[in-house]
């Protein structure tokens, strides 16, 4: 029968999704946590992984991704078509702490030379940061001072400079989230040799 040939294919579309979420990872750990099949009225026809982790149904039918900070979840969303109709969406939600492992930081001698954060647009940090007398929180707020797209000197923002003393800022959006990324940079390794008072000295003495 026709409902006994669309359960059989939920089934098959189940055990891909198990299939999917057990073979994908990044360095050694698993990246989606749940994949979920929605029909057009926004019904789950099929979900697989750990059902602990909320999910939120799509509202439109173009691709759309979704941070829940809350949880710390990314949620993405794409529809399903065939042949130009439309029939649903797949949903699938990964762990917010796998984005954070591919920021990079380098430091020497106790000092930050490079550093990239992830900021929420309310200046929540949601990657690790090595703080000392600031909180989380504080610097979160003070970074989310920082314009969009212009590089900053780190004096400007007194917090930032307290934990990254003579360095400078970039702050990027991240295409389709509402999350920013700053780029936190030590000027010596931003400017090289013209950073040092020495040239500084030397170019204010040529006529």
């Amino acid at each position: 029968s026709d409902r006994y040939g669309l359960a059989a294919n939920l089934a098959e579309i189940e055990a891909l999704f198990e299939r999917k979420i057990e073979s994908t990872r990044l360095r050694g750990e698993q990246v989606y946590n749940r994949i979920t099949f929605f029909d057009l009225q926004g019904k789950v026809l099929v979900s697989s992984g750990d059902r602990r982790i909320a999910f939120f149904v799509p509202s439109q039918k173009d691709r759309q991704v979704t941070i829940d900070f809350e949880n710390r979840q990314i949620v993405s969303s794409a529809p399903v078509t065939h042949k130009g109709a439309f029939f649903g969406w797949i949903q699938v939600t990964t762990d917010l702490s796998h984005l954070s492992r591919l920021l990079l930081s380098t430091a020497e001698g106790g000092r930050h030379l490079y550093r990239e954060m992830l900021l929420s647009p309310l200046g929540k940090i949601l990657s690790e940061a090595d703080l000392d007398g600031l909180s989380v929180d504080e610097l979160g707020l003070e970074l989310l001072k920082i314009p969009m797209g212009v590089v900053a000197p780190g004096a400007a923002w007194g917090g930032v400079a307290q934990i990254y003393p003579d360095s400078v800022q970039l702050r990027t959006r991240i295409p389709s989230t509402d999350l920013s990324m700053v780029t936190v940079l030590d000027e010596h390794t931003a400017y090289g040799h013209m950073a040092s008072d020495l040239f500084i000295a030397a170019m204010g003495s040529v006529p």
